[in-house]
């Protein structure tokens, strides 16, 4: 069961996919309070956690990241399948 104060990067303002393409490819981005501190982490897009910091996106931004997002992964299961 998840806790009720969990939440998905991918719903927060604070989350992007823009800025690493190639991360982006793999369902992971950066959060903008740790852009400074830790340059090198990653977050999944839909890693289930519990995040003080959230901040909700407005809808249509995390529709349209949900939507990329399950393009890419189909895109690359079509990819492995014809591979």
């Amino acid at each position: 069961m998840t806790p009720p104060n969990t939440v998905q990067c991918v719903g927060c303002r604070l989350f992007s996919l823009q800025k690493h393409a190639a991360m982006a490819e793999q369902q992971l981005g950066k959060c903008e309070l740790e852009a400074s501190t830790h340059p090198g982490r990653f977050r999944g897009a839909h890693r289930v956690h519990e995040c003080p910091n959230f901040a909700a996106a407005l809808a249509p931004v995390v529709e349209k990241r949900a939507e990329w997002l399950r393009k890419r992964r189909e895109d690359r299961r079509l990819m492995c399948l014809n591979s």
